[in-house]
């Protein structure tokens, strides 16, 4: 396959979707997402105004502010897949004494 050529799976599929009449992809099966695009960036906001709350104190925020109920499970994946991870702060002895 050079520049603009098609593979032959590529015109199987185009193909066999205007055969069918129907151009628009199916719905691919699972259980949709509970938080949208804007619910996420809400949640990223709330981490950010506070980077050292806890997480049962982020879950509340935005179960309050959205008017729904999730757990502290489903806000860790959604923080773990935009890149939020938990981190403990390194503890470093003081240069001079107090």
């Amino acid at each position: 396959m050079r520049g603009n050529e098609l593979s032959e799976a590529q015109c199987e599929r185009i193909i066999s979707a205007y055969l069918s009449g129907s151009v628009i992809p199916e719905k691919h099966p699972g259980h949709p997402k509970i938080l949208n695009q804007r619910d996420k960036r809400t949640l990223q906001r709330i981490v950010r105004n506070n980077q050292f709350t806890s997480l049962s104190n982020i879950t509340s925020r935005l179960n309050s502010s959205l008017d729904t109920t999730l757990h502290n499970n489903t806000i860790r994946k959604y923080l773990h897949n935009e890149g939020l991870s938990s981190y403990v702060a390194r503890k470093k002895s003081l240069l001079t004494q107090k």
